[in-house]
C-alpha cells in the first residue's frame, strides 16, 4: 500500500474558517496511517464484494488520495487523530495489477473515533452527494429500465462516472445558465453495460436541476 501525501484539498461548500480546525490537525489526519488504511479498505471493498473486478490480483496495491469536499466543517480536540465532528468526501485512485479505478466515499465523523464511511458512485463525477442520490433513484433506474434487454435483472450498479463536457453556458429558451455539464454514466445490469448520458444545469437557489441525454 503506498501513501501519497502531494492531493489537492477541494472545497465543495464554503464555511467560516473559524469552524474548521487547525490546519495541522487537519493536515495530520489526511495524511496519517489510519485514514490511509481507511481509504485502502474501501478499495478492496469496492472492487471484490461491489464490482467484482480483480478477484484474482496479488499484486500491490496503491492508494493515491485526489481531493476532498467539506458537507459540515471539521472539529478536533487534543485527544485523538480522528475528527470530533464533520461530514467530508474523498476521491481517491485505486492502483492494482496495471489497472486503476476511481472511487469516492463520504466519511462521517464519531466523536474522535474512526469515521464512518459510505459509499458513492466511482468516477470523475461533480455531482454533490445529495444530487447522487436524487439522479441514482430518478434517473439511472429509470434509464436502466427502458434500455435493458433482461426486464428481470435487478441488479443496477453504477461502474463509472465521467465528466464529458465542462461547465459552460449554455443558452435556451432565451436564456443563459453558466456553468451547465454533461456527464456519462456507465451502469451494470447483470451481463449487461448500459450507457447514459445527463445534462446538469445549476439553479439561481444553489441547486442544480438534471435531465436525461445531452444538454439543449
Amino acid at each position: 500500500m503506498k501513501k501519497y501525501l502531494a492531493f489537492l484539498v477541494l472545497f465543495l461548500c464554503i464555511f467560516d474558517s473559524n469552524a474548521f480546525a487547525s490546519k495541522e490537525k487537519m493536515k495530520t489526519y489526511f495524511n496519517s496511517k489510519g485514514f490511509i488504511t481507511q481509504l485502502y479498505e474501501l478499495g478492496i471493498y469496492w472492487d471484490r464484494k461491489v464490482l467484482s473486478l480483480q478477484q484474482d490480483c496479488t499484486g500491490k496495491y496503491s492508494v493515491f488520495p485526489l481531493s476532498m469536499g467539506f458537507v459540515e466543517p471539521m472539529e478536533f480536540n487534543s485527544d485523538s487523530i480522528y475528527p470530533t465532528q464533520g461530514v467530508w468526501t474523498t476521491r481517491f485512485k485505486f492502483d492494482r495489477c496495471n489497472e486503476s479505478i476511481v472511487y469516492n466515499a463520504i466519511f462521517m465523523a464519531q466523536k474522535g473515533k474512526k469515521p464512518k464511511i459510505g459509499l458513492l458512485v466511482p468516477g470523475n463525477t461533480r455531482t454533490s452527494p445529495q444530487l447522487m442520490r436524487d439522479l441514482y433513484s430518478q434517473g439511472v433506474i429509470l434509464v436502466t429500465e427502458i434500455k435493458r434487454k433482461n426486464k428481470e435483472c435487478k441488479e443496477i450498479r453504477v461502474l463509472n462516472t465521467e465528466v464529458t463536457k465542462e461547465p459552460f453556458s449554455l443558452k435556451s429558451d432565451g436564456k443563459t445558465f453558466h456553468g451547465a455539464w454533461e456527464e456519462q454514466w456507465t451502469v451494470k445490469n447483470c451481463d449487461e453495460i448500459i450507457e447514459m448520458t445527463f445534462c446538469f444545469i445549476p439553479t439561481d437557489d444553489g441547486g442544480t436541476n438534471w435531465s436525461s441525454g445531452k444538454c439543449k
